[in-house]
């Protein structure tokens, strides 16, 4: 909330968009040696800013832009949820960003926000081979030919955040995005996509890490008996597992488990040691080997 509203409250007539009932929201605004406002934020402080929101938009319909909603803290996530519900015939729109897959910081509240009757939901599609194109050649500064165009909507499989860091590292690597350098897109890829598929795996459960490793070892079609087996995980958590891993888009929606895409698959298994990888590559034939595999 300080974050969406103080350079406009700090800047111009910050007393007029502070007037009347959006008085109570000044104490959001203060130094933390003046007080400031705790985490239970009151019903006057929401109420405050809530007409804080419409002075501002009183001249002119207001857009209040809120990326990455599963992060914001709850005092925060608490007045957007007040403010959603208060929409309606007023000039200001209201747009969050939002990974369905992340723990957020209160579930409550994120799906009290989403699950609004005005609410329109937008789940953007994959990017096209030539929307890839361009994007490339916005970042690499020249056009690319097919085939490079075509592995990197490959090794992305069109997700935009993936393939901002692919080009990123192709821009840094000096690959130039001719057809020739089409084989290098896997290699390279698999490095940049790493960090962002690690980080993800790392804020979930120990249970969804362990079975997310036995695939890597097990690899594509691998049975939920034998990543239960090579986990030490019981059948059931494996599903649990299983569920937790294919939300967060790292498994596919399947019976037999399997990676999203290669890169992904290539992410978690590139993180295991030289030794972890082969104490578990043996393991994994023990496994395999009591089932009858």
């Amino acid at each position: 909330v300080r974050q969406l509203f103080e350079p406009l409250v700090a800047s111009e007539e910050p007393a007029g968009r502070l007037a009347g009932a959006a008085r109570a929201a000044a104490p959001v605004f203060g130094s933390p040696a003046d007080g400031g406002v705790s985490e239970d934020a009151s019903f006057a402080v929401l109420h405050g800013l809530y007409w804080l929101t419409l002075n501002l938009a009183a001249d002119r319909p207001l857009a209040l832009v809120v990326d990455d909603l599963h992060w914001v803290d709850v005092p925060s996530l608490r007045f957007l949820a007040y403010l959603a519900h208060r929409l309606e015939e007023q000039p200001v729109l209201l747009a969050v960003g939002l990974r369905s897959a992340e723990p957020g910081a209160d579930a409550a509240l994120i799906a009290d926000i989403a699950a609004d009757a005005l609410a329109t939901h937008v789940r953007p599609s994959p990017l096209s081979v030539a929307a890839v194109a361009e994007l490339a050649r916005e970042r690499l500064g020249e056009t690319p030919e097919p085939a490079f165009a075509s592995a990197c909507h490959e090794a992305t499989g069109g997700n935009p955040h993936l393939l901002h860091e692919l080009l990123k590292t192709l821009a840094a690597e000096g690959v130039p995005p001719s057809a020739g350098e089409a084989g290098a897109v896997r290699e390279l890829g698999s490095r940049a996509i790493a960090r962002t598929v690690l980080v993800r795996l790392a804020r979930l459960s120990p249970d969804a890490a362990a079975a997310a490793r036995a695939v890597a070892v097990l690899g594509e079609g691998a049975e939920v008996a034998a990543v239960a087996g090579l986990a030490g995980l019981d059948e059931d958590a494996v599903a649990a597992a299983g569920r937790e891993l294919t939300r967060a888009e790292i498994l596919r929606p399947e019976v037999q488990l399997g990676f999203v895409h290669p890169l992904v698959g290539d992410a978690v298994y590139g993180d295991l040691a030289a030794g972890e990888r082969e104490l578990m590559h043996a393991r994994a034939v023990e496994v395999l080997r009591a089932l009858d595999a």
